[in-house]
This record gives C-alpha cells, structure tokens and sequence, in this order.
C-alpha cells in the first residue's frame, strides 16, 4: 500500500508515460524501479515530468517499473528502444538492485530473469526464461482454482522441483551495468547517466564508478524526511529536488 492515494494510468506500451510522440531533438529515456515509476506520486509532480517540463526540444519518456532491478531494467531497454530515438538514457540506481540483480525471486514469490557471468567467453548469459508466472499471479490469473490450497500446494510442489533458487555473488550488478553502458553508447548511439537514489548501500558502488569512469551522481545525499513518503519514496518535495539535481547533472540548467 502506498501512502498517497494516486490515479495512474498506462499508454499502450503499458507504460505509465504518455504515448510516444514525433521526434524533436532527440530523446530522453529514464529507466528505474518505483522511484522512477513515480510510486506515491501524482503524474504532474513526478521528477520526468518536471524535468519534461524544463526540456522542451527533447522527447522525455519514463520507461520506470515498480519492483525492476537493473538486470530487468537493461531487458527491457532492449526490447522497447526501437520505438525510441535516445540521445541520452538516464538510468535511477537503487542500492536494493545489488541484491535483486542476484536473484531469481524477490518480493515473497515473484520470479524473474538473471544474468550469469559466461567465465569461458567472459560475457553475460541470460537465465530464467521464459520466466514462470508466481502464485500470486496464478490467483490473479486463475482465482477459481487458487482459491483453493490444494492447488496452491500441488503448484509449490511442482515449482519446488522444477525451479531452483538462484543467489550470484552481489557483484554481478557490476558487470551488468558495463554492460548497459556498453550497450546504449554502442548500439544507440546515446549518453549513459546515473543517478543514485534512496536509501541503503552498495560496496564498492562508488570506486567502482571512478575506476571505470561513470557518468554518475547521488541524488539522495540529504535524507531529510521532508524528501520522502512514509514508504520511502519522493514526495513531492523531494521529486523536485530529484529534477532539479538531474536537470543539473544533464547540464541543461
């Protein structure tokens, strides 16, 4: 549950973004989890629509998905970029990535996709799909039969011996972020930037960033609580301060 009651709708990408709209100079692409889905947040006063506000010959697209790591977060660019022309992809990093990228399951029985290091070619293997549907989404999908614990129960027991847990060692968000960045400056053409967000703590985030020269700054240096919601996202407070420190580091204020 959120901690502001909002109305939200999806385009037809199934985004919560506007629709895709001739090219002007070029476009913006915001990519994240909820901070960047604009969790507790009204539409009007999420940071991309402020930061939309600001920059009138680009195209700005949040493409942010509630629950995403950064693994999920480079899928998807793949998949949906040819709808777009990005000159830059704006990417919001969020220290629980460092867990959920190394991870096949999270949020309690939601399974998702996960890189794995090829150590003989030395590149990312994608693992985990196609990605089997939770329960949770078997009792949305299904409610007549799961509401029923025997068919819970068979289900546990046919996921328990078909699908195995997965934890990679943390570090695996390292490389897919070279990988992201090795992707948007290489196959599109455009700049790469990230800002940090939220709470908590990755080792080794920030000499990681210097050695491979990241284009990188955090956005939630001041924790204030004026900044955030009783669940941990942006106010409306701290959704502008949020575009104000990107409009800055895009150098467009």
């Amino acid at each position: 549950m959120g901690a502001v009651k909002i109305n939200i709708q999806h385009n037809t990408q199934g985004f919560r973004d506007r629709e895709i709209s001739e090219n002007k100079h070029g476009d913006l692409i915001f990519l994240g989890d909820s901070f960047a889905y604009g969790y507790d947040s009204k539409i009007e006063d999420r940071f991309s629509e402020l930061v939309a506000d600001a920059l009138k010959s680009y195209n700005v697209y949040n493409l942010g998905i509630s629950g995403y790591s950064t693994d999920q977060e480079y899928l998807l660019l793949k998949k949906y970029v040819h709808l777009y022309n990005p000159s830059i992809v704006y990417l919001l990093y969020h220290h629980n990535d460092w867990y959920g990228n190394s991870v096949n399951e999270i949020y309690n029985g939601y399974y998702k996709p996960y890189f794995s290091v090829d150590n003989n070619k030395g590149t990312l293997q994608l693992n985990g799909v196609p990605v089997p549907k939770s329960i949770k989404h078997l009792k949305y999908d299904f409610p007549f039969i799961y509401d029923s614990k025997i068919a819970i129960w068979l289900t546990q027991i046919l996921y328990s011996s078909k699908i195995r847990d997965v934890k990679l060692k943390p570090n695996i968000t390292f490389d897919i972020l070279l990988e992201l960045r090795k992707f948007v400056e290489e196959n599109l053409n455009a700049k790469f930037k990230i800002g940090i967000v939220g709470n908590g703590n990755t080792p080794g985030l920030t000499e990681f960033f210097n050695t491979n020269e990241f284009d990188a700054v955090v956005i939630d240096q001041n924790k204030s609580k004026e900044f955030f919601t009783s669940t941990g996202h942006w106010s409306k407070l701290g959704n502008q301060r949020a575009s104000e420190k990107i409009l800055r580091h895009l150098s467009f204020e």
